[in-house]
């Protein structure tokens, strides 16, 4: 049984929100954060190979995203630090999921101080999870970890 296949527009209604939120998360900047997000889409889709899958699609969407960022920073330095309080909220989820603790929790400053206390990737980890309720094999790919080891990451940066 094969998994059906995405047209580019169902994987952007469906990818561009939580995307958006993991590369606001890592940059700060609502215009910075759209642009890299439209880059990473920009990249994939200029992909002669990329996969057909949902699941795979995503994952390798994220992986680019994750290299964008790292691109972004090698030129431009560390992130800003810009109060993730202060990050816009138009695209947050009705849900209140882990996100809404991030954006308008009453205890954003401290969860940003937290998340600058940790690896670039347990921070990575955290916000793949949290923001884009990714799983962890998912992340794992996007890391480059095992399952296990992300899961583990996860649960001890959340300590």
């Amino acid at each position: 049984m094969s998994t059906p296949k995405i047209t580019e527009d169902a994987l952007f209604t469906e990818l561009f929100t939580p995307l958006f939120r993991y590369v606001l998360f890592r940059v700060r900047d609502r215009m910075l954060a759209e642009d890299l997000t439209q880059s990473a889409f920009l990249k994939f889709l200029q992909q002669t190979h990329r996969p057909d899958d949902p699941i795979l699609a995503r994952r390798f969407l994220f992986t680019i995203a994750r290299t964008t960022l790292i691109d972004y920073y090698r030129v431009h330095g560390k992130r800003q630090t810009e109060s993730i309080e202060d990050a816009d909220s138009e695209f947050a989820s009705d849900d209140r999921g882990p996100e809404e603790l991030f954006m308008h929790g009453e205890h954003a400053s401290i969860v940003d101080e937290l998340l600058h206390t940790l690896s670039n990737t347990e921070s990575q980890i955290v916000l793949l999870r949290m923001t884009s309720q990714m799983s962890y094999d998912d992340i794992a790919h996007v890391v480059g970890t095992t399952s296990q080891n992300a899961r583990q990451i996860y649960s001890r940066a959340l300590s």
